[in-house]
């Protein structure tokens, strides 16, 4: 008896020892969706306007939360909360107050013509990040119009990343380079 006493205090010395050592591979919890990290890889290419990602919804607190957006540099977003995109002239936001501003119904604000969302659970579980490159395409008289131009799903240590590149698939005639 004394002997499987000792046999039991080396049998839970291992296993503890085994448990508190670094792991090597990645933790997938099971259920958990992958993350969205998104950008604006071109706004460099219109200086005279300034994007904003806004979001408004139950689990984010009032008032609107809104962040000016740098090209280049991933957005802010929120797990709980899509985000929408509004592009404004730099001139108009020069001496007002950005939390001031009406975005759903400010007439000089153009909306993107698609919503971020935080996370999504529609890909496989081994994805835990995805990571989006979207491009201004140009305005009409209502819209900010972004596509996708590059979309990169991140698996984790022991699987390499996969890449996929997108065109714009809209007609350019109907949408113009500057904002009006």
């Amino acid at each position: 008896m004394n002997i499987d006493i000792k046999r039991l205090k080396y049998a839970i010395l291992l296993l503890l020892a085994i448990l508190t050592t670094k792991s090597q591979g990645d933790i997938i919890i099971a259920g958990q969706p992958a993350a969205i990290h998104a950008r604006i890889i071109n706004l460099n290419d219109y200086p005279d306007i300034a994007v904003f990602s806004v979001w408004d919804c139950l689990a984010v607190p009032k008032p609107i939360q809104s962040n000016r957006v740098e090209s280049g540099s991933w957005i802010r977003m929120h797990i709980l909360c899509p985000i929408t995109l509004y592009a404004v002239k730099n001139k108009y936001i020069e001496n007002l107050d950005v939390k001031e501003i009406n975005w759903k119904d400010d007439q000089n604000i153009l909306k993107s013509n698609l919503t971020i969302e935080g996370t999504t659970s529609d890909l496989p579980k081994s994805v835990r990040v995805v990571e989006i490159d979207y491009k201004i395409a140009g305005f009409n008289d209502t819209l900010m119009v972004l596509y996708k131009s590059k979309q990169v799903y991140k698996y984790g240590k022991f699987q390499p990343d996969s890449v996929k590149y997108f065109d714009y698939e809209g007609d350019l005639s109907k949408i113009r380079q500057n904002f009006n």
